[in-house]
């Protein structure tokens, strides 16, 4: 099947229940770190934490306005929802795609997020090598292979994506 004959398809992208309780825990966090803060006795001390309560939300901040909402298959791309935008990747030259729910097992990040909203970024790992991840839960992960590069997403229902894509799923591999 050609990237230009897909038919339209949406997937939700669920979290881990891994990504619920670490997203839950950062959250009661950040909500009571300005109340502690507040009622620091020394007032100088709370300018340099007040500062600091503000970098935080701000990187947190950040990392949620990248979250991965969702993913379409539209137009021979994949589309990938965001807060407030979509990514889109060309599939033409997609070679492979495979459901794999040990993909980030081992995994290093590079560059990214991981335990707030999903993991994302760049990672790597020995099976993969380098890749970009926009995961939110790692049991449903699928692995895309193109020429030179490998992306990991996890649609809801991985199984039904990949047969989307033309290609048939295969049992998980063996991880190392």
């Amino acid at each position: 099947m050609r990237p230009s004959s897909y038919q339209p398809q949406e997937f939700q992208a669920p979290w881990s229940v891994g990504n619920r309780i670490s997203t839950a825990l950062l959250t009661v966090i950040l909500l009571t770190v300005p109340c502690v803060v507040a009622l620091a006795p020394q007032p100088r001390a709370r300018g340099w934490a007040w500062f600091g309560v503000g970098v935080l939300w701000l990187i947190l901040g950040g990392v949620a306005l990248f979250c991965v909402r969702g993913y379409a298959l539209r137009h021979g791309e994949l589309w990938i929802r965001r807060s407030f935008w979509w990514t889109r990747i060309p599939l033409s030259d997609l070679q492979d795609a495979r459901v794999d729910p040990h993909a980030l097992r081992g995994s290093v990040r590079i560059w990214g997020a991981a335990g707030f909203m999903a993991a994302l970024g760049w990672y790597y790992n020995k099976r993969l090598g380098r890749f970009r991840a926009w995961v939110t839960d790692p049991a449903r992960c699928v692995v895309l292979e193109f020429p030179g590069r490998t992306l990991v997403i996890s649609p809801d229902r991985p199984e039904a994506f990949v047969r989307a894509l033309g290609f048939e799923p295969q049992p998980p591999r063996m991880s190392l």
